[in-house]
């Protein structure tokens, strides 16, 4: 099915727990606002890249029950809470949070990038969570005012290659670079263990720090697997 128009979705939000058949947020013709919960079903694909904005102003969930979403996900809640139901992938979108709270519920989130960039009152919750990014620019945090960003004993693992980590002076856990050619950290940020993996084929790889770094636990840069490292 392909939805054409703008849509608003109430208070009892999206049910597709019996979908058996796609589901396409057409691109440019629709820019859906949830208010309720989403709930995808185990047979539901989705399609489309537009932008998911939850806004309930309460408690919202939302389960993925497996499903990729291909879609960005905005959290714009004005005094309400977007938590987890199960573990999220929304591929190659950006999970932004703009206003009030997102809750992992320690389940793991994929996703391109994490973005809280403005002064609105906001809260992060990363509980015990993984979250895997792939952007070249994986954390977006660059005004941080009004901003609660509770890490928890979460791990951030970054797969691009060469990124740019913008903590922005944000108290992180473990924060691990997969596979890292020249990463670039930025901001005087705090971080229980911090790690950037080695090389599998011989060459230079470049950890850079433009401020200082506070790591209660441990620093691990990895000589890499190939025997020139």
């Amino acid at each position: 099915d392909a939805i054409m128009t703008t849509i608003s979705l109430g208070m009892s939000g999206v049910d597709m727990s019996g979908r058996t058949n796609a589901m396409t947020l057409a691109t440019g013709a629709v820019t859906p606002t949830v208010y309720g919960n989403w709930k995808n079903g185990s047979g539901t694909t989705l399609s489309g890249t537009v932008n998911i904005t939850f806004s309930g102003g309460s408690t919202q969930t939302i389960t993925s029950a497996g499903i990729a979403f291909t879609q960005p996900i905005q959290v714009d809640s004005y005094g309400g809470t977007v938590q987890l139901a199960d573990a999220l992938n929304i591929g190659t979108g950006t999970l932004t949070i703009t206003n009030g709270t997102f809750s992992t519920g320690n389940f793991n989130v994929t996703a391109t990038q994490l973005s809280s960039s403005n002064s609105n009152t906001r809260t992060i919750n990363l509980g015990s969570s993984t979250v895997t990014l792939s952007s070249a620019s994986p954390v977006v945090f660059t005004t941080s005012t009004n901003l609660t960003f509770n890490a928890g004993t979460s791990t951030i693992s970054v797969i691009a290659t060469s990124p740019t980590f913008a903590g922005n002076g944000l108290t992180f856990y473990n924060v691990s670079f997969a596979a890292p050619i020249a990463v670039a950290i930025t901001g005087a940020n705090t971080f229980n263990n911090l790690s950037a993996a080695g090389r599998t084929s011989s060459g230079i790889s470049t950890v850079s720090f433009a401020a200082n770094q506070t790591i209660n636990g441990t620093l691990t840069l990895s000589a890499g697997t190939d025997a020139t490292m």
